[in-house]
């Protein structure tokens, strides 16, 4: 972890800077993730990640685990410097966080 944007944890792999945030929505036993970000034009992953669903509306990726919504995204750019794409997070550390989110237990 590098820091935090107030809301956000700003995180670091190699050269890629993301952000990564959850939060348990009022309603979420009532409307599913997906329902809710198919009206936001997100679409599912061709792949499951640890048995997880995980969504994409080309630049955030989200997925729901232990009640949360998770939320990635990637930095674009910080102090001028690129900080990767939605494709590299896809194919970089998408599946590690999937994963850890799944591992990590929630109260």
């Amino acid at each position: 972890m590098t820091g935090d944007s107030g809301s956000a944890i700003k995180a670091k792999h190699n050269r890629l800077i993301f952000y990564f945030w959850a939060y348990t929505p009022a309603d979420w036993q009532k409307r599913p993730i997906g329902r809710a970000l198919a009206d936001e034009n997100y679409r599912k992953l061709n792949r499951r990640i640890a048995g997880i669903t995980v969504y994409a509306d080309g630049n955030r990726f989200a997925w729901s685990v232990h009640g949360l919504w998770v939320w990635l995204t990637s930095a674009a750019f910080e102090n001028g410097t690129p900080g990767g794409t939605a494709e590299e997070i896809r194919d970089g550390v998408l599946d590690g966080l999937v994963i850890a989110t799944k591992r990590t237990p929630f109260d």
